[in-house]
């Protein structure tokens, strides 16, 4: 198998705070309106133009495209969340996205990445996402993505990757489904 080096940029969750196109979403949430899909649509669009389609870098978004845990974090219903993605899907197609989605027991995932990043970090997100600044909030709040999600699976028309990492830490499982493209920086 040949390997090739592309550039790559990766693009985390709280990147989004800073990134100006996502400004008036990010607005609507701290104003507790989370669930305005037709802004959010809008800041993808905005984000997307700013992006080169025919460029061969790779960019990562942590779970920032399709926002799914965004609109599940804002109790938006199933029917919404997937007319959302039929609209996010048009504006997607240039791009041709792959969609990793990481697969597991939830709790052995959890466990590991508070090997990784501590105790606070779980406490913070159990709170942040959870409601309270516990680590079963964060857990709770990790199911009702996956919960949320499944519906949406079937109507997305792209490459979905999956990973498990019951058997494979992360970076083991998505070493094995690049298949030996290596990405730098």
């Amino acid at each position: 198998m040949r390997t090739q080096n592309l550039p790559a940029r990766f693009v985390e969750e709280h990147d989004v705070l800073e990134i100006a196109s996502f400004k008036a979403y990010i607005e609507q949430v701290k104003n507790g309106r989370g669930d305005d899909i037709e802004t959010l649509l809008q800041s993808c669009e905005t984000y997307l133009n700013t992006l080169d389609p025919t460029s061969s870098a790779i960019i990562v978004m942590d779970s920032i495209l399709p926002c799914w845990d965004w609109l599940v974090d804002s109790n938006c219903t199933s029917a919404e969340i997937v007319q959302f993605s039929q609209s996010l899907v048009s504006k997607l197609e240039t791009f041709n996205p792959a969609l990793i989605l990481v697969e597991g027991d939830l709790s052995i995932a959890l466990g590991r990445a508070i090997q990784d990043r501590g105790m606070e970090w779980a406490l913070n997100k159990g709170e942040q996402r959870g409601g309270a600044r516990e680590v079963d909030a964060y857990l709770a709040y990790l199911e009702r993505l996956r919960e949320g999600m499944v519906p949406n699976l079937p109507h997305w028309p792209f490459k979905i990757v999956r990973v498990n990492t019951i058997d494979n830490p992360i970076e083991q499982a998505l070493g094995m489904v690049t298949n030996g493209l290596k990405i730098k920086d």
